[in-house]
């Protein structure tokens, strides 16, 4: 996507950005479907957004066939359509009949290549593959007792593990858990931890602008408001009433496991703060990588002081955002970009 599209609506930024579809949308990781109830009545959608077309409504105790996932939407057929139902309103109740990989006694692999620390070991020998998927491109043989660094595990029972760089696949039923994470795989001495320990990792601080304020920006030049309207989108994005020059429009705001994002509309949003945070991690926004560079500063702006912001870089701006208030100053070089003028 554009950035300017996001700083447009905010009046905060011209620069450009790769794509980060909202939701985002995760691979299927089954061959076959699932299905499910519908636990509570429930908007059909033409498409996973919350504002694609109304094509009618479930209701609750329906049984769906689940074709497809995304981060926050199932896909189902409803009058004879693929169509989209929010995740939040829908029970699994199967489990996907994707087969499971076998056990084999091919020609093995016992080191993985990560710049990550080891999490899991292989329990036995065990194919893995390019993709969730055992009718994806097979890599080969991890061999019993291998070390990987597992990064997540799918709701179809895929690891994803970091291998040289690559995301590869092994089934869930063949890994297990390291309590205490060892070094890095393939090496033979864990190397002494020198980065700063994690932020807000356990979520105590929200960094998502407070719903009970209201908040008066300066932005290129143009003054404006941002208000919560006391609405939220079926992905659980709170909505926003954005003023800017006479002109009306919404903000989305959404504050999840995995960070605090802000989006325009249906289509766009950025990760402007991840969670949990460190100085010097870096992230994705679509093919655009961000960099947190600093946190627990004090960051005074007109609306006045900010204490424990983070500041993140992307596309040659930087952010700073502050806890129960989100963004509240952006700067492009040594040009302000857009600054908190006053909170309420």
């Amino acid at each position: 996507m554009k950035l300017s599209k996001y700083v447009l609506s905010l009046s905060l930024l011209t620069a450009a950005t790769a794509t980060y579809a909202v939701p985002a949308t995760v691979a299927n990781a089954a061959t076959k479907t699932m299905s499910g109830v519908i636990s509570k009545d429930v908007i059909v959608r033409a498409a996973s957004t919350p504002n694609s077309k109304n094509l009618g409504t479930l209701k609750k105790g329906a049984k769906v066939t689940i074709y497809k996932e995304t981060t926050y939407w199932y896909q189902v057929k409803f009058k004879n359509k693929l169509s989209y139902v929010s995740k939040d309103h829908v029970k699994l109740s199967k489990k996907p009949t994707t087969a499971k990989p076998k056990p084999n006694t091919d020609q093995v692999v016992s080191t993985i290549k990560s710049s990550k620390k080891a999490n899991a070991e292989i329990k036995s020998n065990v194919y893995f593959y390019a993709k969730a998927s055992t009718s994806s491109k097979k890599l080969g043989t991890l061999k019993k007792g291998t070390k990987i660094h597992m990064n997540n595990v799918s709701q179809f029972g895929w690891v994803e593990f970091d291998n040289d760089g690559k995301k590869n696949y092994v089934y869930k039923d063949f890994v297990t858990k390291i309590s205490k994470p060892t070094a890095k795989p393939g090496t033979s001495k864990p190397k002494p931890e020198t980065s700063k320990p994690a932020v807000n990792e356990n979520e105590k601080t929200s960094y998502k602008p407070n719903f009970s304020k209201t908040f008066s920006f300066k932005s290129e030049g143009h003054n404006g408001t941002l208000v919560y309207s006391k609405k939220k989108t079926a992905s659980g994005y709170a909505i926003w009433s954005k003023k800017v020059a006479n002109k009306t429009s919404k903000l989305y705001i959404k504050e999840a496991k995995d960070g605090v994002y802000y989006a325009t509309n249906s289509k766009d949003a950025v990760r402007v703060l991840p969670y949990s945070f460190k100085v010097g991690q870096t992230y994705k926004n679509g093919k655009s990588t961000f960099k947190v560079t600093g946190a627990n500063k004090t960051v005074k702006t007109t609306a006045g002081t900010f204490k424990s912001v983070a500041t993140v870089t992307g596309n040659g701006y930087t952010f700073y955002v502050a806890p129960g208030a989100g963004i509240v100053k952006m700067t492009k070089g040594k040009k302000t970009t857009f600054e908190l003028s006053k909170v309420k």
